[in-house]
């Protein structure tokens, strides 16, 4: 990774350069100057002197390395650096049909603050802004450093051009809402927003452990399925940003209608009320099934994820069922795009990866890159959060891009 020297005027340069550097020592924490010259290719004094100017704008610390007795005195090593615990931060804000939840996060992606408030199913776009804004109100009175920017993450479609909410089905007509100027207006801070899944991928890029990884799928399940593209190392957002609708791409074109207007989305036949119907079938079939005692009434995304880590043969059938209808769609992806790298986010407590074990199997039956190299499928470091982070990471990526100035 080496630092540009042509093409721009010098002080364009050193601002690239500068957002750099903060993106290494944030992503890299207790980074030594030697390291972060070889990385980027600069001379010592330049290096230096864009450390200085961090440093007294009080957005990296120096640390004394502790030699291997935990004495700093010895052997000389090299001062770390770090971002400063005085740093500016961002404000993130995740919305979900259920739920909105805010987060303050420092560079590192670091959470400091979090809040979530229930969305009530009479909400309107109204009613929305002001639980959004009365979010940001109280995360602002728990922080007590300085905001650049708020970052929303969103169900889509969004439209990522005119920054507004399009219209998520079963979102109660919620339409049209151009939540960043709105945001904008009433707390005088920039606002991004970005479609959760491609969040959820950005998040994964620059903070999870796929940084190394320049193409893969992020998909991320909960009341919908969506999926973000990490493609040459960038986030690929299409035209307005609704690329990530892969819950809306049909898998049975003769299928029942969906609210999107198409016929047979993937979201029709990949969900918990499938699963759950799946479920009871079973049991009216194997009375005798053992897991009559541990799945009764209908379940949570979560009991049957559970179950199923448990061998749950009604569980580990409806997840089953799930990843089938998953890879339907899945493979068309990855056939377009000639991508072998899958992240699943989801919310869920138990560590168990039988749904990324299900969906590679499948996976790797019906792709044709699998012919010469095999489809991995693991899940994200962040679980359900990505997106949440990715509201974050959308502002530190235009930060460390040198778009935005700190």
């Amino acid at each position: 990774m080496r630092a540009d020297r042509t093409g721009s005027n010098p002080s364009d340069i050193r601002q690239r350069n500068r957002a750099l550097v903060l993106k290494l020592i944030a992503l890299r924490q207790h980074v030594s100057r030697v390291e972060l010259a070889r990385m980027i290719g600069l001379t010592k004094t330049t290096l230096g002197n864009i450390v200085a100017e961090l440093v007294e704008n009080g957005l990296v610390n120096e640390l004394n390395a502790k030699n291997s007795n935990g004495n700093t005195n010895l052997g000389r090593r090299p001062i770390e650096l770090r971002i400063s615990d005085k740093s500016p931060c961002i404000c993130g804000i995740l919305i979900r049909r259920d739920q909105c939840t805010g987060i303050v996060a420092d560079l590192t992606g670091q959470i400091l603050f979090r809040i979530s408030s229930v969305i009530p199913t009479s909400v309107s776009s109204d009613s929305l802004i002001t639980l959004i804004l009365d979010l940001i109100t109280d995360l602002q009175r728990c922080c007590n450093r300085k905001l650049i920017a708020i970052g929303v993450a969103s169900m889509g479609p969004v439209d990522v051009t005119a920054q507004k909410i399009v219209n998520p089905p079963n979102f109660y007509g919620i339409q049209d809402v151009s939540i960043s100027a709105i945001i904008k207006n009433k707390t005088g801070l920039p606002s991004y927003l970005i479609h959760d899944a491609d969040a959820g991928a950005l998040a994964e890029y620059l903070y999870g452990h796929s940084s190394d990884i320049r193409n893969f799928i992020y998909l991320h399940i909960r009341n919908g399925i969506g999926a973000g593209y990490i493609l040459q190392g960038q986030l690929y957002r299409g035209d307005l940003g609704q690329c990530g609708e892969i819950g809306h791409t049909s898998i049975n074109y003769s299928g029942p209608l969906c609210e999107c207007g198409n016929n047979g989305c993937l979201e029709l036949y990949a969900n918990v009320t499938k699963m759950n119907q799946k479920i009871k079938h079973l049991k009216g079939i194997l009375n005798q099934s053992p897991a009559n005692e541990v799945l009764n009434g209908d379940f949570t995304w979560e009991e049957i994820v559970r179950a199923s880590a448990n061998d749950d043969f009604l569980a580990v059938s409806a997840l089953d069922e799930f990843c089938t209808y998953l890879a339907y769609a899945l493979a068309n992806t990855i056939n377009l795009l000639d991508v072998n790298h899958i992240l699943i986010g989801y919310d869920s407590t138990v560590t168990s990866t039988k749904i990324e074990k299900m969906l590679e199997d499948k996976l790797n039956t019906r792709v044709l890159v699998a012919k010469n190299r095999k489809v991995i499928v693991k899940r994200s470091v962040f679980g359900g959060d990505a997106p949440l982070i990715g509201s974050v990471a959308q502002i530190t990526d235009l930060i460390f891009q040198g778009k935005i100035l700190i």
